[in-house]
């Protein structure tokens, strides 16, 4: 058996790593403050970020206690609670400066975010914030069915958040309410404040530690660093953690102690990024965002009949369909598919759904085989959309559409492949490009990683066995390229489109391409579905002429 942080690495494809690395090699990350004098400073230039929406002040009261909190609900309706607990090492940060995030959550997952402002060290420290968590979630318990006609409840933490999220999940354990939260939630959160396991000797000089537990004479104990708790009994947890975050391997050893004490636990390491990536403009770091509000979205009740799924508003033509699939709305979109059934074929009534074809059909054929009510309607209509626009691997989907209609035994094999890491190997750098994927898991395998791997895993005969692989050849990234020139003869704004254009000129023109881009947000959103939807056909065209279909893994 491997034990490796690679084990944990969750898959990005090269571009989405360049773009990320680019970001932080302009970026460079700093510490925080090392002195309550820098803290005053930083305090005094942090803002907040306006909420998209209205948001509701309050305080939540429970066992004589009382504590500030802010109260985001997202329009049409919502199916849970989601308890955030903010990021800022116990001494900076507020409810209202996570406003626009707790918002673009609101609204993905369709539930209400209560915030918490727990008092800060350390004018406040330690048991202040884990006390202030406490009151939150046990007043959000007693009065979430009265308040939001819902008890289904999920729980999150950034940085200093998650480490709170769990003191808090610890402290209704000894009250037996443990379970009555859903998921938790946790980005890199800090386990050991002690600085006495090698984690935690990593920061042990951090001036948060003074701030927030310099009068702690033992820094072990559970309310303070968790990672020395008993952890058994504890709700589902997703541990979300950078590559290069200093608290990587405090992370692990967490994931680790989770798992010893029963846990059903998630841990999930992104590939080139540090401490706070997910409040970064990247590639890698949307990707994560989306993670964790999929995983969120699994852990509540689907089924309640409380909620009504946000649904961006049906458009006229195929640009402007794009064009309707803003952040939230592809996120709503994304939870969708990964839930399938009833609510995709509900959002899919309801969407400008051209523009993601070959991003739901497959989750749709699922819904039809298991005889979801109104998904035969909702593929009769994906199948003739795919007819018209008739792109690369279109056919062969509304094909396959037509054998499920039908109930038609299909002729292709199913394959639980994801075609986005199919369309990495196939489209990849020639250099590094290819691969192969395992017929018995779906798993797409890049042919470097082989370089590298542990020879007791798979021997040489075991490697070129073709019925337990199927081999992919790398094309390049011509067809890429084809489909920026074909995405520029749709841009409507002359100027935009003649500067992309002169980008598509000579080497490094798919860097060009995308930083001419990002002046228009709206463009550079419509052209990622465009890409992502031209990729996916394209690895699906080629894997029907190898006789596979994708199957959705129930």
């Amino acid at each position: 058996m491997q034990f490796a942080t690679s084990t944990f690495m969750v898959p990005v494809s090269d571009t989405d790593i360049e773009e990320t690395m680019t970001f932080y090699r302009a970026s460079p990350s700093g510490r925080g403050p090392s002195n309550a004098q820098e803290l005053a400073q930083a305090r005094a230039t942090r803002a907040s970020s306006p909420s998209a929406g209205p948001v509701m002040v309050g305080m939540a009261e429970s066992g004589g206690r009382s504590v500030p909190t802010r109260i985001i609900v997202p329009e049409g309706g919502f199916r849970g609670v989601h308890l955030n607990l903010h990021g800022g090492g116990f001494y900076m940060g507020s409810a209202a400066a996570d406003d626009a995030r707790s918002s673009r959550l609101a609204e993905a997952l369709v539930v209400v975010v209560v915030g918490v402002d727990y008092r800060l060290a350390p004018e406040h420290p330690w048991p202040a914030a884990p006390d202030d968590c406490e009151t939150a979630a046990l007043w959000l318990i007693d009065r979430a069915e009265e308040l939001f006609g819902t008890s289904s409840i999920t729980v999150g933490g950034f940085s200093a958040g998650a480490t709170l999220a769990v003191t808090t999940l610890l402290r209704l354990r000894e009250r037996g309410m443990a379970q009555q939260v859903a998921g938790a939630a946790l980005q890199f959160g800090t386990w050991d404040l002690s600085g006495t396991t090698p984690a935690g000797r990593l920061i042990a000089d951090e001036y948060f530690l003074d701030a927030y537990v310099g009068h702690v004479t033992d820094r072990t104990i559970a309310d303070v660093s968790p990672i020395f708790a008993d952890l058994a009994g504890l709700p589902p947890t997703l541990l979300i953690v950078g590559e290069r975050d200093i608290l990587l391997e405090d992370t692990m050893t967490m994931a680790t102690r989770l798992s010893l004490a029963g846990g059903d636990v998630d841990l999930r390491v992104y590939p080139v990024s540090p401490h706070g990536f997910t409040a970064h403009p990247t590639p890698v770091a949307a990707a994560a965002v989306n993670d964790i509000t999929t995983w969120l979205g699994e852990r509540l009740d689907l089924d309640d009949g409380t909620h009504s799924v946000a649904t961006p508003q049906s458009m006229p033509d195929d640009r402007e369909h794009a064009m309707a699939w803003d952040d939230a709305s592809i996120t709503a979109l994304r939870m969708a598919v990964a839930s399938g059934g009833r609510v995709l074929v509900d959002l899919l009534r309801a969407s400008a759904f051209q523009a993601v074809l070959q991003f739901v059909a497959d989750a749709l054929i699922a819904a039809v085989e298991d005889g979801v009510t109104g998904a035969d309607a909702v593929a009769t209509d994906v199948a003739a959309a795919l007819r018209v626009r008739d792109w690369s691997g279109d056919l062969e989907l509304a094909e396959q559409i037509d054998a499920a209609l039908t109930s038609t035994t299909p002729m292709l094999r199913p394959l639980t492949v994801d075609l986005d890491e199919l369309s990495s190997l196939l489209e990849g750098d020639m250099a590094y490009g290819g691969g192969r994927i395992d017929l018995q898991t779906g798993q797409t395998w890049p042919d470097n990683v082989f370089e590298v791997m542990d020879k007791e895993m798979f021997d040489d005969e075991a490697l070129d066995d073709p019925d337990r692989w199927l081999f992919v050849e790398c094309t390049g990234s011509r067809a890429g390229y084809r489909d920026m020139e074909d995405f520029v003869d749709s841009v409507v704004d002359e100027d935009l489109a003649e500067k992309l254009r002169i980008a598509l000129i000579g080497r490094g023109a798919f860097r060009r391409f995308k930083d001419v881009l990002f002046s228009s947000t709206d463009e550079y959103a419509r052209y990622h579905l465009f890409s992502k939807e031209r990729k996916a056909g394209r690895a699906r065209s080629w894997l029907t002429d190898r006789g596979y279909r994708v199957r959705v893994g129930r």
